[in-house]
């Protein structure tokens, strides 16, 4: 289990032209603290903050996160490119 916080509902939009299809877009996301573990097994001595992409409702607004702590659900992994394992957060909050 990876455990994550949210600790700010504030999201962070970016939006322009893509480079590939010359097409608008805009990117929601939501800065999150993963706690990871190191090399040895044991927990980092503090939480890496990352970025995770926000999914949006039918009008377009991103839908953020509450601050508290979350885990990653399973549908958060899947089969990408040429096989590999890939991520995708998709966060429930962490069970108490």
């Amino acid at each position: 289990m990876l455990k994550v916080t949210v600790s700010s509902p504030e999201v962070r939009t970016r939006s322009g032209i893509s480079k590939a299809k010359n097409k608008p877009y805009t990117m929601h996301s939501q800065t999150v603290y993963f706690h990871t573990l190191g090399r040895d097994g044991k927990p980092n001595a503090y939480p890496d903050k990352g970025e995770i992409l926000l999914d949006t409702d039918e009008h377009g607004n991103p839908k953020p996160y509450a601050p508290g702590e979350y885990q990653l659900h399973p549908t958060s992994f899947y089969v990408g490119d040429y096989g590999s394992l890939a991520v995708s957060p998709r966060l429930v909050p962490l069970a108490r």
